[in-house]
């Protein structure tokens, strides 16, 4: 599948990226490492601003998943300046309604459906839901996730770890494969999962994310953000 690539290279190139990562992280603590890590994409924006009036994204169909609030909203939201067609989704009816409208409000071409990403039939359904209205799809926004359990991890049960291992990554592969298929009738596409800071930075009390797990669509609220 190697017309199937990383968009990580929009905010910088892997080895750049990667060195920045290695030789901060480790050098220094608290947020001013948490602040270089994000930097390359924040020295980035200017660049990728200018190409939003010429709508690089014309004519492409992007799924985002929890994409009615916080970090997924903003990708929804940008993804369709650029002129994609955006398929919306969350786990309750009144924010898709909601957020749709307010996009639509600023002529955006968006649609919505409700999924919550861990039931099977939700998956489906969005996939479903956005080949019907826009044909196809060409970008996959994974960005939805839970952590259900705050503290000790040697307090947290097997229902924790069912609840983060269903939702965060096992259904995350599952909307892939259900994706790839629409992707590849169409010459191609971008698969984009959303990672947390918490992946570079372990937080204390949120152990049960583990690096490779760590997405920030959905999480608790002592990090301030939330559920959408």
């Amino acid at each position: 599948m190697s017309h199937f690539r990383c968009r990580d290279e929009i905010c910088c190139p892997f080895a750049e990226r990667k060195q920045r990562v290695e030789g901060r992280v480790h050098s220094r603590g608290g947020m001013l490492s948490s602040f270089r890590i994000l930097r390359p994409a924040v020295q980035s924006w200017p660049r990728m601003h200018s190409t939003a009036a010429q709508g690089v994204l014309a004519d492409k169909v992007a799924l985002v998943t929890a994409s009615t609030d916080g970090i997924g909203l903003a990708i929804a939201r940008r993804l369709a300046q650029d002129g994609a067609k955006v398929m919306l989704s969350s786990r309750k009816q009144e924010n898709v309604d909601k957020t749709v409208a307010q996009l639509r409000a600023e002529n955006l071409n968006v649609k919505g459906t409700v999924c919550h990403v861990g039931k099977e039939k939700d998956r489906e359904g969005l996939v479903v839901k956005a080949v019907e209205e826009y044909g196809g799809i060409d970008i996959l926004v994974s960005n939805a996730a839970v952590n259900p359990f705050f503290g000790n991890i040697l307090d947290s049960t097997e229902e924790v770890w069912d609840k983060i291992l269903d939702v965060n990554v096992k259904a995350t592969f599952l909307l892939v494969k259900k994706v790839v298929p629409h992707m590849e009738k169409r010459g191609g596409g971008s698969i984009i999962i959303v990672s947390s800071l918490a992946a570079y930075l372990p937080f204390p009390a949120l152990s049960t994310i583990s690096p490779d797990e760590a997405t920030s669509g959905e999480t608790v609220a002592p990090l301030g953000y939330k559920q959408c």
